[in-house]
């Protein structure tokens, strides 16, 4: 599967798809790394995955691109980059169901169960509007 992801990134670098294949594709491997005490090669991995949370980053808007960054950021621990993260999904234009209760959640998580229970209520009054549609 990383070969691959390789090979797409390699033949579509602009293309955030295949930069966030790439990027969750390291994101496994750190893990395995670490159940396998390769220490050397969770550190590439992690390099690689912080390269391509990087360039994600101009891809606003995309649910995936910002899926991919915020899995980066939860594996690092950067939660305040996380939420950062999770609010600009929750901003876009268009945003996804599960942008609005992946903010919400790492809000709570943060200890600002105000402002998440504000960001479900949007949601809820979301959900209403495009029923009543």
């Amino acid at each position: 599967a990383g070969e691959d992801a390789r090979t797409a990134k390699g033949m579509r670098p602009d293309s955030p798809l295949a930069v966030q294949v790439h990027l969750v594709t390291h994101l496994v491997a750190v893990g395995v790394y670490v159940e396998r005490g390769e220490a050397s090669r969770r550190r590439e991995a992690l390099a690689e995955a912080e390269r391509d949370a990087r360039l994600l980053e101009r891809f606003t808007g995309l649910p995936g691109a910002h899926w991919a960054r915020a899995k980066y950021f939860e594996q690092v621990g950067m939660q305040d980059d996380l939420i950062e993260e999770r609010r600009r999904a929750y901003q876009s234009e268009h945003p996804v169901d599960d942008a609005f209760s992946a903010y919400a959640f790492a809000l709570y998580r943060s200890g600002e169960q105000d402002q998440a229970m504000s960001v479900l209520d949007r949601m809820a009054e979301r959900a209403g509007a495009v029923r009543e549609s």
